[in-house]
């Protein structure tokens, strides 16, 4: 429940916040729930909301490759350092 709520208030920050808001709200959400991988969903559609309609690049996702970067980033801490047998992964 509160992965789902979480990628309300990030599809919420998407459409309201300014980016620098959105990627400090994305790194959070990262921290704090159990499923990451839902986290992309709100990245993906804040690139096709403020990406350009001109051209279409692999740079179009600025967003959705940030948050994959700390996606991986996360997990790697968490599962390959000693770092994550402090990390409780049921918060």
């Amino acid at each position: 429940m509160k992965t789902v709520l979480f990628v309300l208030f990030l599809i919420a920050a998407v459409l309201w916040l300014p980016i620098y808001v959105q990627v400090i709200c994305f790194i959070l959400a990262i921290i704090l729930i159990k499923y990451n991988t839902f986290i992309l969903f709100p990245a993906i559609l804040a690139d096709s909301i403020y990406a350009p309609t001109t051209n279409f690049s692999f740079f179009n996702f600025k967003l959705t490759l940030l948050v994959g970067f700390l996606i991986l980033i996360h997990w790697f801490f968490i599962t390959k350092t000693r770092i994550g047998s402090f990390y409780d992964k049921n918060i």
